[in-house]
């Protein structure tokens, strides 16, 4: 008898689980929108030159929003590269900007913990992630963007999630129809 109430005890916390573990997590998405804000030496602002095609470096636990500022004041930046560093192993992502066109991701670019993105392109929205069309394709000096990521949670539960559960309430309700209709002993 004590041993089916534990039962019965693991078996509610189970079906608890299954619910909450059936959120599963998609790629989380890296958004680059076009902001503007002013870089004066802020420590929650990345003053970006994009000189000799240096990336721009972005931790994976505290991204931050960047400004561009070109030493010429006169070059467009029209192509951004961004390594995000600190990342978790296995974390695959999706890319969505409104600048520009299109978004090249290299996993694993220099490590496990590394993930880089190529921004590029103007014109008409080729890869579906962004959210301009037509998109300007370029940063001048003095402007800038936030880089963001965004988790994606699946709304609807996995299918095996719907089967664990839906196993876990017949074992409930099985275990509660013997106890009612178990003969009592007087």
């Amino acid at each position: 008898m004590r041993l089916l109430r534990i039962s019965i005890c693991f078996m509610i916390l189970g079906v608890l689980a299954a619910g909450t573990f059936g959120q599963v997590p998609l790629d989380p998405k890296v958004i680059v929108n076009l902001n503007d804000p002013v870089c004066s030496g802020s420590p929650t602002l990345i003053c970006y030159t994009g000189s000799s095609g240096d990336p721009l470096v972005e931790s994976y636990t505290n991204p931050l929003p960047f400004v561009y500022q070109d030493p010429t004041h006169t070059t467009p930046l029209t192509e951004l590269f961004i390594d995000l560093i600190n990342v978790p192993a296995d974390t695959a992502f999706q890319c969505q900007t409104n600048i520009w066109t299109d978004c090249t991701i290299t996993p694993d670019k220099y490590g496990v913990a590394t993930v880089g993105f190529d921004l590029f392109g103007a014109g008409p929205n080729d890869f579906g992630g962004g959210t301009c069309n037509p998109c300007v394709g370029q940063l001048t000096d003095g402007q800038g963007g936030t880089f963001d990521i965004m988790p994606l949670v699946n709304e609807t539960p996995e299918p095996a999630s719907m089967v664990l559960f839906g196993t876990g309430l017949c074992s409930i309700l099985f275990a509660a129809k013997r106890r009612l209709t178990a003969p009592t002993s007087t």
